[in-house]
């Protein structure tokens, strides 16, 4: 485990006393100054010294830096000082500065045996392993010097999984007299990297026997047993590491994530205590106080942790953070608690470039793609996952969300269904509801939802898809007893509000949706939806003025609220005033180049008022942006139409039938452009899809019983249209009566038989 402080650093710092105080009156020679002044400065400037050496040794870092500071004010040549000053940086998290003192150091004569190791440390601690490894070598040091520098390269080449140097090394080390426990240590670490992990316990053993109280081998005991899933062995061992060293980073941290894992949080608080007090600068830490506050449900604490843990990785250096691959995945998984998406995918990208095959990063990663809409992206990040870990309800349910977004419902509903089989869950019957419900299985996706429901009744989680199901199925008002039901239990959900609006507007409560939209604006301001949809009410009551005042302050406060524009676009056109609503659309289009609704609101508008060139320019220009959108390529094919070009549209909408997969309303839509081209042959496959995606589509089963009856197929016509449910007989009527006159030309054509 990379680490910013060596556990071993306690043994260099009882140094800093034995640089002589002969060296700094020597140094002092000579500086062109008066004597009485020279004296001045030597005895201030021995002062700052002693006080910050004091400081040091209470472990007050920050302080002895200033004192020390202000003693090399008083003369910038103080050898001790400067050292010193190295040593409170590396201690204090502070590698860089330390470098740089070194290097100060370094320049104004100090001798290699005395700064080196901790220069290599200052090295180690930024993640720069190979500058460590090409200019320190443990060649001419003294033997203690020079066993620390080997286990400094030792650890160097470990990060760089250089592992049959990091053993050559550890080795070397394991030759000098007192060195021999935390040199087999250091082989225990290199065994355990290379998957060894019975050569790992071994060499531990061997080294406690040397030396029974060595942290670094109880440390290393500890991780063999965490690594085996032996959580209570692992805080054991750690806690003897801690009492031999309480200092050591390692131990405390992997303790404190093992005390979380046992449950045991107030054990884990005393450890995140320690680590704040004595290692802030560790993101590490402050990622474990995140984890502790979330679970005690404070969720403001937590945040403000998790911002604690993401600035500190910011101020990493790109080469140390590159280095650590803990460091790395920590940077995902903070920077996505806090909704902070870009940078997630940056850490996790990275973390994955070197580790391909983690399951963990893979489905955090595809969970961030499958909220972003990025459904191919999704699919290709979890389908490595789920081939590692084939029963892994989770990554199932992932997939299966991803593939419902790509409108393929059907492969959608396997997943969630194997999901069940494996593990079931809320989340798991709440996907294959929705799944099969998109598949035409309406009961099944139902009642999927019922079970759902019932296994987490009031969450937001299963009772919403359960509402918006009732909405579809006319059960208003079953669907307002949900969503107050959820209400109750999470009042602060906006999101839920504004669906009681909407419930209550489908239920015929006016007055009760306008205050559940209301209630949600006073609630969030910024919650622009439920202007939306008041604003949306204001038009249906014949409020069109006070509608049109809500959408321009919404564009007030947010300019470029796409939503908005394209409202006002709609209710312009519908005004009679056209110019207006083009002016709109061409806003919202030159400001969300990547959006294709307003070219699609465009190409709608263009055709409704003739001007067929303009609307297919439209639709080019949104199927630029979404080659594979199913509502750019059927404006495309529209525009096509319009002028004329009835060859392009076939093509255009034969890609339209591969890309709306198993969706049974868009294949329908596909179908009746294509039996208005007369491409009767494409719109037969593209009904027979919708039809086998979704049996009892009624759009579908009405269009083919046309298209027979446009293809002289009149029998067959009769008995699909007699066939087809209708909700009422009259509705029946309806559908044969509007088939009629096609019907009575194509008998006149038919020759008698």
């Amino acid at each position: 485990m990379p680490t910013f402080f060596l556990s071993n650093f306690e043994s260099l710092r009882a140094r800093a006393r034995a640089l002589s105080y002969a060296m700094l009156a020597g140094l002092l020679v000579g500086l062109g100054v008066s004597p009485l002044a020279l004296a001045d400065r030597e005895a201030q400037a021995a002062r700052y010294y002693e006080d910050a050496l004091t400081r040091y040794e209470r472990r007050d870092d920050a302080g002895a830096i200033i004192q020390l500071k202000n003693a090399l004010k008083e003369d910038a040549r103080m050898l001790p000082a400067l050292v010193l000053l190295g040593q409170a940086h590396l201690r204090k998290g502070e590698p860089a500065a330390a470098e740089r003192v070194f290097a100060d150091a370094e320049r104004l004569g100090a001798a290699r045996g005395q700064i080196a190791v901790y220069q290599a440390q200052a090295y180690l601690d930024q993640g720069k392993s190979r500058a460590l490894l090409e200019k320190f070598g443990a060649d001419g040091l003294a033997p203690q010097a020079r066993l620390d520098m080997l286990l400094l390269r030792a650890r160097a080449q470990i990060s760089l999984s250089q592992l049959d140097a990091a053993m050559t090394s550890a080795r070397q080390a394991g030759q000098i007299k007192g060195g021999e426990a935390r040199a087999l240590a250091l082989q225990a670490q290199v065994h355990l990297k290379a998957g060894r992990a019975h050569e790992a316990a071994a060499a531990v053993q061997r080294a406690l026997q040397l030396s029974p109280r060595d942290a670094d081998a109880w440390n290393m005991q500890a991780s063999i047993a965490h690594t085996q899933g032996d959580l209570p062995a692992a805080a054991r061992d750690y806690g003897r590491a801690l009492e031999a060293q309480p200092l050591h980073l390692d131990a405390r941290l992997a303790r404190a994530a093992v005390y979380l894992d046992l449950q045991r949080d107030n054990d884990a608080k005393a450890d995140i205590d320690y680590l704040q007090r004595h290692f802030a600068y560790d993101p590490r830490g402050a990622y474990l106080r995140a984890l502790y506050f979330s679970r005690r449900g404070d969720t403001a604490r937590a945040r403000s942790a998790l911002q604690e843990a993401t600035r500190t990785l910011g101020q990493l250096s790109p080469e140390f953070l590159a280095a650590s691959d803990q460091l790395t995945l920590l940077g995902g998984l903070a920077h996505h608690a806090l909704g902070e998406s870009e940078r997630a995918k940056s850490y996790l990208n990275a973390y994955l470039g070197k580790h391909p095959r983690e399951a963990g990063a893979r489905k955090l990663l595809g969970s961030i793609y499958l909220a972003e809409r990025q459904f191919e992206r999704a699919i290709a990040m979890l389908q490595p996952a789920l081939s590692a870990y084939p029963d892994d309800a989770r990554v199932m349910s992932m997939l299966g969300a991803a593939y419902m977004g790509l409108g393929n419902h059907g492969k959608a509903a396997l997943l969630f269904q194997e999901a069940a089989q494996v593990g079931d869950s809320p989340d798991i019957q709440a996907g294959l509801g929705i799944s099969l419900l998109s598949t035409g299985q309406k009961e099944a996706g139902f009642d999927a939802l019922l079970r759902a429901y019932r296994q987490a009744p009031a969450t937001s989680q299963t009772g919403v898809p359960l509402a918006l199901t009732y909405l579809k199925r006319g059960d208003a008002q079953r669907a307002v007893a949900i969503v107050e039901e959820i209400l109750k239990r999470e009042p602060g959900n906006i999101a839920t509000r504004n669906l009681l609006g909407v419930a209550k507007l489908a239920a015929g409560d006016r007055a009760g949706a306008r205050a559940a939209y209301v209630a949600a604006i006073r609630a969030a301001p910024g919650f622009y939806t439920a202007h939306l949809n008041l604003a949306r009410l204001d038009e249906a009551d014949g409020q069109l003025e006070r509608a049109r005042q809500r959408y321009l302050g919404i564009l007030k406060v947010s300019p470029g609220h796409a939503d908005a524009m394209l409202e006002l676009a709609r209710l312009e056109e519908g005004a009679g005033r056209v110019n207006e609503a083009i002016r709109w659309l061409d806003k919202a289009r030159s400001l969300h180049g990547q959006d294709v609704r307003a070219r699609l609101a465009l190409h709608g508008l263009y055709l409704r008022l003739g001007r067929a060139q303009q609307a297919l320019d439209a639709a080019r220009d949104a199927q630029a942006i979404a080659p594979n959108h199913p509502a750019a390529l059927m404006a495309l094919a529209q525009g096509q139409i319009a002028v004329g070009n009835p060859d392009l549209a076939k093509t255009t909408l034969r890609r339209l039938t591969q890309a709306a997969a198993f969706n049974a309303a868009w294949l329908t839509q596909t179908a009746a452009r294509q039996m208005q081209i007369g491409d009767t042959e494409s719109a037969a496959y593209s009904l027979s899809k919708a039809l086998l995606a979704d049996a009892g589509f009624r759009p579908a089963r009405v269009l083919q019983a046309r298209l027979n009856v446009q293809t002289g197929k009149l029998d067959e016509a009769e008995k699909q249209a007699i066939a087809v449910p209708m909700p009422t007989t009259a509705a029946a009527t309806a559908c044969l009566a509007c088939m009629a006159p096609c019907w009575r030309q194509t008998r006149r054509r038919k020759p008698p038989g």
